[in-house]
């Protein structure tokens, strides 16, 4: 078959579409031109007729028959109308185109001025009642004429007869198309020309483009393909793009690719396939049985270690590498095959050249002719060696586990497909009481007892479902073993499948573990995770637990529960008393009376420590504080003896109902922890009823709130020192004081006073951790204060800072190792410091307030004792502490200018400290007739608002402290702030 190239198949093709669509042009255009031949002329003819109507009825009522002939004819002109006449009602032609039939009837017009197919009915009166002709313009059937026939009112003078009234007429106007028709061919003809030149110059460009774009490229994947063909794999199409037959080129060459890589791929295996054999040490050898001819491959030769050399060998030569005891059965075998035809296998020894004794597997096949006769016999020899050693590895393992299953702890049990027990090992027959020869061939389930400990049920092993599912199935918990001698251990149980090399099941293994003792060990651990080992009550931990439920309870099903927390009165003067010991048993006595005073539904739990919770499940308020009453009742009512001696103990009781409003378990136990505590404020011994509008517990609500606050703020560093001025009052030698003071800023960075935190610090414990980062901070700020000191007031005799500490700071015995070493690490003249000791703290610490003194006042530093004077028993410890000063307390000093009680008091305190060497402060100095005064009383110091308020320390300067605030009006012969501090305190607002 011819093959035609594409270019021209393409060339074709185009001619083809050129002329198919150049006649569908002309074919459509004739058709469209002959439409709009005939709208065009239709509606011309239309508007001919009607401006012929208008003026037809004038002239016909004014009897100007030869205007109207003339009218006629001149609207005629230019148009290929070949019949227009006006008809009266009777058929008479009253004007026309053709003057010589005017007055005529309608039938004189020649048969060739009519169209027969639209005149068959003559009677004018005929078509003024037809309406579908009258009064429109149709074509006729040749589409060749168009017909209008409009109706015509006409007046009597029309017919010659003036007494007649009007009567109807016709227009009728036939116009010939074909010569529009003709024209719009010919319009036709020249637009299809220039339609066809223009097809044929985009052809030329279509062509052009998809010889580049497609018939190039074909070509160039055709080319492709013949060198493929010929069995070039490295020949690629070279088309690119992003077209289908860019795909199709890419898909090409991927095709060629892997082609190429399947072929290097089967070279490759075809080497792996001879290295295998060679790794397998398969050699073959043939027998020619009619030329007694003997061929082996060089894999023999290899085996046999010798060199591979082409040719044959002597048979004989071959079964002399044979090991003798294995020789004649080898004979015998090639015997058969060579005489008998009977194929067979074999396994012997062979002795290599270097002495080493070889162990194959041989296998023979026979090869006959076509008459049946055996012509030949193949054979083929594997070096087993490796496998002998293997099974004999294999052996050995199985003996090793053998003597391992005898010797491990756990039961093992195998049995056949079946089910029926084959092998018991040692722990087996200790844990089932069954011997290996009794127990072989029966079946698990006949010889012990499966049963569920909780339920009490009888359980199967897993054998079955191991050996009906194919997997591993293990025993549920808590089951037990009843043995052959109706002991009952508890244990935990698997079993696994035994599997042959095809996968099938042959079998199954049972292990058994005795867990008697971990189980037991593991209730003794849950009940000790659950309760507390000294009261054998339940433990905080359970509490939480029920006590979640109950709230869960409360809140979905509107369950009402109750919820007392109680703690002990007077228990730690048991454990003071008599130890540990003695407390102890308290507990344990008191725990046993109170579960015996409780309902069978109620729980109840040490929490820790003396504090204990009793959960009262579906129990109403009243119902509620009556048992927890009697629950008091009850302790108030216990005496403990010991060692002779008998104690009395109360118990607080804080109680809270658990309803749908209840909130979650935290808050719930807060709830009850503040009750109690309140309980205890008010007196002990009572019982306390948490309601959410209670004041008391609001306040104590929001210190423990205000404690997570200072937490908070100490880990975000949101505390703020401040410095307050403490001037001389009598002496301007005296070195200058400032008191730093503590300021805390909330979460928005508002500034909040000590008295809103400081004793919910005090209160819990809080106010070592604050005094440390005030001591911290403020020795490094001012470090870097005396780094920009430009009058040296790293000295001794620069200004002293006075540092407030809290009672509880006296009892931490690291705090002066913590002052020293932060003395020590900034460089800070220990001098310059002065430690301000509330006079209750030190009071109530006494020894220890001395002793932490002492510590310090070796390293230089000074102490204040503030609040001073509040108390009569103040001046009896004075000569106990190493004090520098005195701060009187602010309550005697404020009214000393108007009430002479504050001023005696103020002025013993003053002569006290000029007796003793100290140096007094006085506090709340807010105008200049109380500083008047205390020059007069000889007192120190001064301090106060009427001085300067506490500005931020950053805001101080090195020497001044923080800005004056204001100038007090000054006397001539008594001190004024203004003209004490004036050059020291600038006259400025904080």
């Amino acid at each position: 078959m011819t093959r035609i190239p594409l270019r021209y198949l393409t060339v074709l093709i185009l001619l083809v579409f050129i002329v198919l669509s150049t006649l569908l042009a002309y074919r459509f255009g004739l058709n469209a031109a002959a439409n709009h031949v005939e709208t065009s002329e239709s509606r011309h003819l239309e508007a001919l007729a009607q401006r012929l109507r208008d003026h037809a009825q004038d002239m016909v009522e004014w009897g100007e028959r030869a205007r109207l002939q003339q009218t006629l004819q001149s609207m005629s002109e230019g148009r290929d109308i070949n019949l227009a006449v006006i008809l009266d009602a009777q058929g008479h032609i009253l004007a026309g185109l053709d003057a010589q039939y005017v007055g005529a009837p309608w039938g004189a017009l020649t048969p060739h001025r009519l169209n027969p197919a639209h005149y068959t009915d003559l009677s004018v009166a005929t078509w003024l009642g037809d309406t579908d002709r009258v009064g429109k313009v149709f074509t006729s059937e040749s589409r060749n004429t168009l017909l209008a026939l409009f109706p015509i009112t006409l007046a009597s003078a029309a017919s010659g007869v003036d007494t007649q009234p009007p009567s109807g007429g016709v227009i009728l106007i036939q116009l010939d198309l074909m010569p529009a028709k003709a024209a719009a061919r010919d319009n036709v003809r020249e637009l299809v020309l220039q339609f066809m030149g223009f097809l044929v110059l985009l052809a030329t460009l279509g062509l052009f483009f998809f010889h580049w774009t497609v018939i190039k490229r074909v070509e160039r994947l055709a080319q492709a393909t013949r060198q493929f063909a010929e069995g070039d794999l490295n020949t690629r199409s070279g088309v690119t793009g992003g077209d289908e037959l860019a795909d199709l080129g890419r898909t090409f060459d991927q095709m060629v690719t892997r082609i190429a890589e399947s072929q290097q791929t089967l070279r490759e295996r075809d080497q792996r396939l001879l290295r295998a054999q060679r790794t397998a040490r398969i050699g073959t050898w043939e027998m020619h049985l009619p030329e007694q001819s003997f061929f082996w491959s060089d894999e023999i030769s290899r085996l046999l270690g010798v060199a591979p050399t082409e040719g044959h060998f002597n048979y004989e030569s071959f079964m002399a590498r044979i090991h003798p005891d294995d020789l004649e059965a080898a004979r015998q075998s090639d015997r058969k095959a060579m005489e008998e035809g009977i194929a067979g296998e074999l396994d012997y020894r062979i002795m290599a050249a270097d002495g080493n004794l070889r162990h194959v597997h041989e296998q023979t096949q026979v090869i006959r002719r076509p008459d049946g006769q055996i012509r030949a016999v193949i054979g083929t020899v594997q070096d087993i060696t490796e496998r002998k050693r293997a099974e004999e590895a294999i052996f050995n393992a199985k003996e090793r586990a053998q003597v391992t299953l005898d010797s491990i702890g756990d039961a093992v049990m195998t049995t056949d497909a079946d089910g029926r027990v084959d092998y018991l090992n040692p722990a087996a027959e200790a844990l089932t009481g069954w011997p290996l020869m009794e127990a072989c061939g029966k079946r698990p389930d006949e010889m012990f007892q499966l049963i569920n400990e909780t339920s009490g049920a009888t359980v199967r092993t897993p054998l079955h479902a191991c050996l009906r599912e194919g997997r591993s199935v293990g025993l549920a918990n808590h089951m037990v073993m009843i043995t052959r001698d109706g002991r009952t251990r508890a244990v935990e149980d698997s079993a696994a499948p035994i599997r042959d090399r095809q996968g099938t099941t042959i079998g199954a293994v049972l292990v058994f573990h005795d867990v008697t003792q971990p189980r037991q060990l593991a209730r003794k651990l849950s009940w000790q995770a659950t309760h507390d080992p000294l009261t054998g009550l339940f433990n905080r931990f359970e509490f939480e637990r029920r006590l979640q439920v109950a709230l869960k309870q409360a809140r979905e099903i509107n369950a009402h529960h109750a919820l007392l927390y109680m703690d002990l009165d007077q228990f730690k003067v048991v454990n003071d008393t008599c130890g540990h010991v003695a407390g102890d048993e308290l507990l344990k006595q008191l725990a046993f009376t109170l579960l015996a005073k409780i309902r069978d539904s109620d729980m109840l739990a040490r929490l820790g420590g003396d504090e204990f919770g009793v959960l009262l499940e579906n129990c109403p308020r009243d119902k509620a504080l009556e048992i927890a009453d009697h629950l008091r009742q009850t302790v108030r009512q216990f005496r403990f003896v010991w060692q002779g001696r008998v104690f009395e103990v109360g118990i607080s009781i804080g109680a809270v109902m658990l309803e749908s409003t209840a909130e979650d378990m935290n808050a719930v136990l807060s709830a009850a922890d503040m009750a109690c505590f309140a309980a205890k404020e008010r007196g002990r011994d009572r019982i306390h009823v948490y309601h959410p509008n209670d004041q008391e517990l609001i306040q104590r609500h929001g210190e423990m709130e205000a404690v997570s606050r200072i937490n908070q703020a100490l880990a975000d560093q949101r505390f703020r020192l401040y410095v307050q001025p403490i001037i001389p009052v009598a002496s301007q030698k005296h070195p200058p004081h400032q008191e730093i003071l503590l300021r805390m800023l909330d979460e928005d960075g508002r500034v909040i006073m000590p008295g809103a935190f400081i004793p919910a610090a005090e209160r819990f414990g809080l106010m070592p951790a604050v005094d440390r980062w005030v001591v911290h901070h403020f020795f490094s700020q001012f470090a870097h204060i005396l780094k920009e000191d430009p009058r040296n007031e790293s000295t001794s005799e620069g200004t002293v800072y006075a540092i407030n500490l809290s009672g509880a700071s006296l009892n931490d015995e690291q705090l002066p190792g913590f002052v020293i070493q932060q003395l020590e690490r900034y460089q800070i003249p220990a001098s310059r410091i002065c430690f301000e000791i509330t006079e209750t703290a030190a009071i109530a610490n006494l020894n220890r307030a001395g002793l932490f003194m002492n510590q310090l006042r070796q390293r230089g530093c000074r102490f204040a004792l503030d609040d001073f004077g509040t108390g009569l028993s103040s001046f009896t410890y004075l000569k106990q502490l190493p004090v520098d000063y005195l701060k009187i307390d602010g309550s005697l000093v404020k009214d000393i200018a108007r009430d002479p009680i504050d001023r005696s008091m103020v002025d013993a305190i003053a002569r006290i400290g000029r007796v003793m060497g100290l140096y007094t402060i006085a506090e709340f100095v807010e105008d200049d007739a109380v500083l008047a005064t205390l020059a007069e009383l000889g007192v120190d110091f001064a301090q106060g608002y009427g001085i300067a308020r506490p500005a931020p320390l950053s805001m101080a300067t090195p020497f001044n402290g923080p800005p004056r605030q204001r100038s007090a009006p000054t006397s001539s012969h008594r001190p004024s702030l203004n003209g004490m501090a004036q050059s020291r305190l600038p006259n400025t607002e904080v």
